[in-house]
């Protein structure tokens, strides 16, 4: 096949592999004969592989021979040749037992090695490299010391015994070192995450500060950093910090930048920057503003409140030279903006400069890039971000989806969330495919700020993003923060995940132990989230949350106080009462920077929570509306006019006006909530909508009737009986199939409000409505409630609806087990509704309802006394004279206070029971009729004429001749019957042989 035969390569002399040393010092010989071949060390490795020969120097001389190119050694590949893998194998299983037993000089040339070669180290080569560095780090030279550190870090993390060790001998021969070891040295114990002693760090620092005149700029700006870190961050930070006293030398030395530049005058008083200093532009304009950049990046890192005209004169040469800084520089300064926040405010020209920058030279940004520069925009919240530099953004992203990592997919979404910026669905696509896959990678905090972002930018719509962040949240939650639990919480109710009962125990585990150190948003966050998703957090989490929200109250802002009363309000929890006077007070003070949402959520929570709220915050609240109101969306002005009636509270006119009128305004937004709770509220208020709001309400409810439920509905027909008003027979034939279609859905309330509303309405229902009713009343008689009774059988009574045997039975024997509740109202409604459906009392019942009525005497208004004796009489049951005399007793110490009908109608009961009331309560009831006779109709004068005449009391002479005067003027609009009544009367009192009247 045209194919050439391999040649088979002789064997080396004396035939198969070379023969193996017979020492380590022979076998060290044999490999420098190889030098420059390292497939032949390699096969020498092999050879000698069962040997005692393969030392430490032996390895450390391999490992150097390694680093060399290609084809000489392995170069930087991790996988060595196929010619190299036996030895290569044989060398990694030697080489932990080799670092156990190499000096200081065979070990840092070990360790540099393997970082030049970019091998990634077994757990057992890791270990024996730290326990050996730890056993020869006192006795290496400086210059060893700083090269083997590099080494230790580059490895790995190092354990902090080698740190502390390695600490030590820093603090030894710190004025040995030249500065490039030193920063080096500094920079790797700073990445470790270790903290040295005090002593110890003392001791290298203080000698770094008496060093620092000498430093150049690049030293002291990685020093000050690198110290900063050690000395445990801006958080841990003392007066005495060395890291602050770095900073400060490095700004004497700021004016220094270029050699043109020149400060002859000194900064003002005021911080000012001098008018004298310039910007000498023969200078090289990116050194300049490169070196500038790293100044502001070491201020950032240890976060220095630096002096303002320093930071303006960085500013001038970052302006001047921000077109030559590369990519990587000018990502950092927008993560030293972001840190120096908020003791140090950009201005707009330097951002609008450095954003030009990065746009220009958006080809070079990497994804990580991206992330840091999205997520220093979104830390200062930075609105002015240019079109331009989020499009690039969104383009480095889309095409080196590939590359991006976990660290850029949270950091963007992070970014953009908090800038409120929504990037292209497609981008966001692919980075929710990036976001599932890194979930198990995140951190505690970038799982939450992941999830939170995805969440704010209406994008958290993955049931398997949410199930697995669910998963990894309960495996992390021993790290999350208070700020991670309010995030994670706050995303899973914006999109209404009720996560499982793991995950719940767990965070509510974890937020009661870090309870103290919830921050206002963090608090308010959770509470409103446990509230939106109906978890009720434990006793002992919520006393925790409510001290948190003491300590933090100061620093609430208006969207917090807001978001903490509704979060309240939906779990039903009433805070302590000095809590919710403290509230109450921040309420009051921020009033004026409440928005339509948040005055709507504080009223909607008030009254939620029915707790008293002093006259005074809600008046202002209600005057407040006023400012707002144009504002408002639907559910807002629902949700204020629903608060009213709850808190008790009639608005003034003036609000109830403007109220209605954003209503007509947002009447297309309405919902089938909305309009029910709307006319709702308005029928409590007594307050009828103009005609305009009616029939668009009615007309909606008409279009949304498919959504409303069985309260929603009870509501609407209460309403519009309430107010009067008679909706069309289009939207009463929609609402009664509707209420047939969801009858099994209504409570014993709603079948009560929806019988009452048909009876104000004068609205029979069908005769298959009228059925299924009757068939709900049987199953829920045992829930209803004493005025549900009264309303159910007053409906049943008007509207021609004939209950089975059965079911007026059942609700008898409820009656009576609700006696102790029975109303004044309630119990004269339902004697009379009885009657009307002709359903005959048992003896007991009718003894336990006179027995009530006697009770409730002093509390019954008139017209229900006069129901009550009626209604008795009328089912030809003899009131017993206990009854009489109480409700005699009752009236006689209120006469005084009761209009004309009011004692027309007790007067006309005690005459149909033919009972004469005492003579000091006619006398008092003649007098009350005499002061109302000029406000008496003819029916009310008549029956005036016909109680006298059937109780055949004697009146006086005054109230007879007043009577008469009255009958007299008005005797020509009398009818006939009428006419015969007074003359009945007239002669049962025997007026005419007895008394001179004008009666004749």
């Amino acid at each position: 096949f045209g194919l050439k035969k391999e040649k088979k390569k002789p064997p080396p002399p004396g035939g198969g592999s070379p023969p193996p040393p017979e020492t380590g010092v022979a076998l060290l010989g044999e490999l420098k004969k190889r030098e420059g071949k390292f497939d032949l060390m390699m096969q020498q490795v092999v050879a000698t592989a069962k040997s005692e020969t393969l030392t430490s120097p032996n390895i450390a001389y391999i490992l150097s021979q390694a680093v060399l190119p290609r084809p000489r050694g392995m170069g930087r590949g991790r996988i060595p040749p196929p010619s190299c893998r036996a030895g290569w194998n044989v060398l990694m299983n030697r080489l932990a037992f080799a670092i156990l037993d190499a000096d200081d000089e065979t070990l840092a040339t070990i360790m540099k090695s393997l970082v030049q070669l970019r091998v990634r180290p077994s757990p057992d080569i890791t270990r024996a490299v730290d326990q050996r560095f730890q056993a020869v780090v006192s006795e290496i030279s400086p210059s060893m010391l700083a090269i083997m550190l590099r080494a230790l870090g580059s490895m790995g993390r190092p354990s902090n015994r080698a740190m502390q060790a390695a600490a030590e001998r820093l603090s030894e021969v710190v004025n040995e070192l030249d500065t490039k070891d030193l920063t080096s040295c500094l920079r790797t114990l700073a990445q470790s995450g270790y903290s040295p002693e005090r002593k110890t760090l003392d001791r290298i620092t203080s000698e770094l500060v008496l060093k620092s005149q000498e430093l150049d700029m690049d030293a002291l700006r990685q020093m000050a950093a690198s110290v900063s870190k050690l000395e445990g961050g801006p958080s841990a930070r003392t007066p005495e910090s060395r890291a602050l006293s770095l900073c400060e030398e490095i700004e004497k030395r700021v004016p220094e930048l270029d050699q043109g530049y020149s400060a002859e005058g000194t900064p003002s008083a005021e911080g000012g920057y001098p008018d004298e200093m310039r910007f000498d532009t023969m200078a090289p304009e990116g050194k300049v503003a490169r070196e500038a950049a790293g100044i502001v990046w070491a201020f950032a890192q240890v976060r220095h409140e630096v002096k303002p005209y320093i930071m303006r004169s960085l500013e001038k040469r970052l302006i001047d030279g921000a077109h030559s800084l590369p990519p990587k520089t000018l990502i950092n300064l927008f993560w030293s903006m972001a840190r120096l926040q908020p003791q140090w405010k950009w201005p707009v020209e330097v951002m609008h400069v450095l954003q030009a920058a990065v746009v220009h030279k958006g080809n070079g940004l990497t994804p990580g890039g991206v992330g840091t520069l999205l997520w220093s925009l979104g830390r200062v919240s930075y609105q002015a971000t240019s079109h331009e530099l989020l499009e690039v953004s969104e383009s480095v992203l889309e095409t080196t989806m590939a590359d991006v990592d976990a660290y850029t997919v949270s950091q963007s979404l992070w970014g953009w969330a908090s800038l409120s910026h929504s990037p292209s669905p497609k981008l966001l696509k692919s980075l929710e495919s990036r976001v599932l896959m890194f979930l198990p990678k995140f951190n505690a905090q970038s799982l939450a700020n992941t999830i939170w972002s995805m969440a704010r930018l209406g994008h958290l719509t993955n049931a398997d993003i949410l199930r697995e962040a669910e998963n990894q949240a309960v495996k992390k939650m021993k790290l999350f923060s208070s700020q991670n639990i309010g995030n994670m919480l706050w995303a899973m109710a914006r999109v209404e995940y009720r996560p499982g009962n793991v995950f719940i125990n767990e965070i509510e585990n974890r937020a009661y132990t870090v309870r103290d150190h919830f921050s206002s948003r963090d608090v308010s966050n959770a509470i409103w989230a446990f509230g939106r998703l109906q978890i009720e957090p434990g006793v002992g989490l919520m006393f925790g949350l409510e001290n948190a929200t003491v300590q933090e109250l100061p620093k609430f802002q208006p969207q917090h106080v807001t978001n903490l009363l509704w979060g309240f309000a939906k779990l039903r929890h009433t805070p302590r009462d000095s809590l919710m006077e403290r509230v109450l007070a921040k309420v009051q003070e921020q009033l004026p920077s409440l928005s339509g949402q948040g005055l709507s959520s504080c009223l909607w929570a008030f009254a939620r929570l029915n707790q008293p709220i002093p006259a005074k915050i809600v008046d202002n609240l209600s005057t407040q509306v006023l400012h707002n109101v144009n504002s408002m969306n639907s559910m807002e002005v629902t949700n204020i006019l629903w608060s009213f009636p709850r808190l008790k509270v009639k608005p003034s006119q003036e609000v109830l006006t403007a109220l209605e009128t954003q209503a007509k305004t947002q009447i297309w937004d309405f919902n089938a909530q909305n309009v029910a709770m709307s006319l709702s509220a308005f029928a409590k208020m007594a307050y009828p909508p103009q005609t305009a709001l009616m029939r668009g309400l009615e007309q909606h409810a008409f279009m949304e009737i498919e959504s409303f439920d069985a309260q929603a509905l009870a509501n609407l027909f209460w309403a519009f009986a309430k107010l009067g008003y008679k909706p069309g027979p289009d939207l009463v034939a929609v609402m009664e199939n509707r209420i047939q279609n969801l009858i099994d859905d209504f409570n014993s309330q709603g079948i009560a409000n929806i019988l009452w509303s048909m009876t104000k309405l004068q609205q029979k229902p069908g005769p298959e409505l009228s059925a299924a009713v009757l068939k709900r009343s049987s199953k829920l008689i045992d829930h209803f409630s004493p005025q549900g009774i009264a309303n159910a059988l007053l409906g049943f009574a008007k509207l021609n609806i004939q209950p089975p045997r059965l079911l007026l039975d059942t609700t008898e024997k409820r009656v009576v087990e609700l006696l102790g509740d029975l109303t004044p109202q309630s119990l004269a409604i339902s004697l009379q509704a009885f009657k009307k459906l002709n359903h005959p009392l048992s003896p007991k019942t009718l003894d336990g309802l006179q027995k009530r009525a006697m009770a409730l005497a002093t509390t019954t208004r008139a017209t229900d006394k006069s129901w009550i004796l009626a209604t008795l009489d009328s089912m030809g049951v003899t009131p017993s004279k206990d009854l009489i005399n109480a409700y005699e007793t009752a009236t006689n110490r209120a006469v005084s206070e009761l209009d004309g009908e009011d004692i027309i109608e007790l007067l006309w009961a005690f005459a149909r029971l033919a009972h004469r009331p005492a003579s000091g309560l006619m006398m008092a009831m003649e007098e009350s009729i005499a002061r109302h006779v000029s406000t008496l109709g003819i029916e009310d004068l008549t029956g005036v004429w016909w109680a006298f005449g059937r109780m055949r009391s004697e009146p006086s002479t005054g109230i007879l001749n007043i009577l008469a005067e009255t009958t007299i003027g008005v005797v020509d609009e009398m009818n006939a019957q009428e006419k015969n009544d007074v003359r009945w009367a007239i002669q049962k009192l025997e007026l005419g042989t007895n008394q001179q009247t004008t009666t004749t």
